[in-house]
């Protein structure tokens, strides 16, 4: 009896090592299949996250300031011999912001920016930056060309139709 108990006890001593490694196995495999979906899951809000940091860094400065910050971390800057700027801003903005709500005066300059957007793609025109209800761009920047001058005018031109039709 003495043996077959010993016997007993080594065969169920085995079993239940055996038992416990494929547990252990198989948790193992859930954890790193759970551990790999969570990294893609973290990976793919990475990416999504870096693509809004771009549109908002392209949105505020000229893309080749943008792409040289984010290659080499700082911009180096760049002297032009002559260059024209247009300035926008809107008239009784402050008075505006005190009867509209938040949202809806975020959607409404992003709609004209928006447009005027498009309006200086047209002409060959370089979005510098927007600070609240001020908008500037620049002309013959990044390359220079003859035709900057008039392009700003009629880039200026533009939006203020656009305003008034929009009013």
């Amino acid at each position: 009896l003495e043996s077959n108990y010993l016997n007993y006890l080594k065969v169920s001593n085995i079993l239940f090592s055996f038992i416990s490694m494929a547990i252990s196995g198989a948790y193992f495999n859930y954890a790193m299949h759970e551990t790999e979906d969570l990294l893609e899951e973290k990976k793919q809000e990475l990416v999504r996250e870096k693509s809004k940091s771009d549109e908002l860094l392209l949105n505020i400065l000229p893309a080749e300031t943008a792409n040289e910050l984010k290659k080499y971390g700082v911009s180096k800057p760049k002297s032009f011999d002559m260059a024209s700027i247009l300035f926008t801003d809107f008239v009784n903005f402050s008075k505006i912001c005190e009867v509209m709500n938040a949202e809806s005066l975020v959607q409404e300059i992003d709609f004209f920016y928006g447009s005027f957007d498009a309006i200086i793609a047209k002409y060959g025109i370089e979005k510098i930056k927007t600070i609240g209800d001020s908008y500037m761009c620049a002309g013959g920047i990044p390359i220079p060309n003859d035709k900057h001058p008039m392009n700003i005018v009629l880039a200026a031109i533009e939006m203020r139709d656009f305003i008034v039709r929009e009013k």
